[in-house]
């Protein structure tokens, strides 16, 4: 006899905690362990750079024009697949 399937994949944290907390130990690394790669007057305009880069893509991510362009074109068969399929997987 077979068990039924879960409601869900059984993922332990959504992709946006996991993103989070691997920053986090990151930092948490740096603070104890802190690796010097480049002067510190290079380091920070260039750290900044690169999380206002992330910061972006992760607001045009939330923006989802994939799931805008997925609606139009498929229409009621999308919807209806969205509704029972988390939004993260």
């Amino acid at each position: 006899m077979q068990d039924k399937p879960s409601a869900g994949p059984g993922v332990i944290a959504l992709p946006p905690l996991i993103l989070a907390a691997a920053i986090a130990a990151g930092l948490i690394l740096h603070f104890f362990w802190p690796a010097k790669f480049l002067p510190r007057a290079l380091a920070v305009p260039l750290g900044i750079l690169i999380v206002l880069g992330a910061v972006a893509i992760a607001a045009l991510a939330v923006l989802e024009p994939e799931e805008a362009y997925l609606e139009r074109h498929f229409g009621e068969e999308y919807l209806r697949y969205k509704a029972k399929v988390r939004r993260w997987i």
